[in-house]
């Protein structure tokens, strides 16, 4: 049996009550599949955080979270 054919039987063998989650749960895995990810903004700030560690050029904070966003609350 193929594994499409083991889930036509598991399908057929659910109450329709329940298929409601298996349903958004395949649309949730569909939309993954189809995404972009990490898409082109994201890949273009990883590239230049990438470039900013390699060129040694940037500013490099070291301090923790809150320390950052007071840091960041300071300068407006």
């Amino acid at each position: 049996m193929s594994t499409r054919e083991l889930a036509r039987t598991l399908l057929d063998e659910m109450p329709d009550s329940d298929l409601i989650y298996l349903v958004a749960y395949m649309q949730s895995l569909k939309a993954l599949k189809d995404a972009e990810i990490p898409n082109a903004k994201t890949q273009a700030a990883i590239d230049e955080v990438d470039s900013m560690i390699r060129t040694g050029e940037g500013e490099h904070f070291e301090g923790s979270t809150a320390d950052f966003f007071a840091q960041l609350a300071a300068e407006g």
